[in-house]
């Protein structure tokens, strides 16, 4: 794997920081590992920042690994990750979150923490209006 990933243990989630260069097959495997690291590390809230991956990820790719991701992690984990701004489409989310994943895509680390950490709003009661 051309890929380096350092793992950190935050409160209320694991944070992964990846560097070097991008492949369909080592996003692949990234994913393996960040269900390996969730288990290990009893986490069901992950941070991945890719920002400083080298290339960008093809829109073909995109697809592939949002259905990937998907069904890999199923609706087990929240992954918010890190990307460029100016490589965000939400192509990938949109693939991902259509199969039921727990992802958001943002180009800041702030906000990637905001959406891991929020808790979720109470269900209101049927038939009541907010």
């Amino acid at each position: 794997m051309s890929l380096s990933v350092g793992v950190t243990p935050e409160p209320g989630y694991l944070a992964l920081k990846v560097t070097g260069v991008y492949s369909l097959s080592d996003f692949q495997v990234l994913a393996q590992r960040v269900k390996v690291e969730a288990a290990q590390h009893n986490r069901k809230h992950i941070l991945v920042d890719i920002a400083e991956v080298s290339s960008t990820v093809p829109g073909l790719d995109r697809f592939l690994l949002g259905d990937y991701v998907a069904s890999l992690w199923q609706h087990s984990l929240r992954v918010a990750i890190v990307y460029r701004a100016k490589d965000i489409d939400k192509f990938f989310e949109t693939v991902a979150v259509n199969r039921a994943a727990q992802i958001l895509v943002v180009p800041d680390r702030q906000a990637a923490v905001a959406w891991l950490t929020k808790k979720p709003a109470p269900k209101s009661e049927a038939g009541e209006d907010q």
